[in-house]
């Protein structure tokens, strides 16, 4: 049950999302609903998912839990970039844990956003101060719930999924070059 599905989109990204929705949920338009954040969910609970989108990729996380996802294109960027993003995004454990290029910062970017998609507050807080646990693969901010995370390579993709308890992922790759 618990699969990501990996595509590319030409579409706008809001009708790309839509797109996916019907095609992997075969969802009826009257069950779905937003919380208060944006974050889309099924009224009926039957199931749990999350979308993200990069430069021409879409993906969705579906699972039987709530689930947090997040994925990004690797990009080069300048090395000013690339100091600004560090000090935006790691906090000292991250740095102890990570190299200072632009695939490791992308890939905790990816687990705090999955983070903070799971809790279905969006991008509220300075993200250096979510705690990633490295060695047990679980992560954390202050008094919110604790999520487990996995992250995920593909070509020039990063993508992170965090959820409730550590779940094993089907990866569906469709029409991607």
């Amino acid at each position: 049950m618990d699969k990501i599905i990996i595509k590319t989109y030409q579409n706008k990204d809001h009708e790309a999302s839509r797109d996916l929705l019907k095609e992997v949920l075969s969802i009826d338009e009257e069950n779905l609903d937003y919380n208060e954040r944006g974050k889309p969910y099924l009224k009926d609970g039957s199931l749990f998912f999350n979308i993200s989108h990069s430069r021409g990729i879409i993906g969705i996380a579906i699972s039987s839990k709530e689930v947090g996802f997040d994925l990004e294109r690797v990009k080069d960027v300048s090395p000013d970039t690339l100091k600004m993003l560090s000090e935006k995004i790691y906090n000292d454990s991250d740095r102890r844990n990570n190299a200072c290029d632009i695939a490791s910062i992308q890939k905790v970017f990816t687990i705090k956003e999955a983070y903070l998609k799971y809790l279905g507050i969006g991008l509220v807080m300075n993200i250096n101060k979510i705690i990633i646990d490295y060695d047990n693969k679980t992560i954390k901010y202050q008094d919110y719930r604790e999520g487990h995370y996995k992250t995920y390579e593909y070509c020039d993709i990063l993508f992170s999924v965090v959820s409730s308890e550590t779940n094993e992922y089907e990866i569906i790759y469709k029409d991607l070059n």
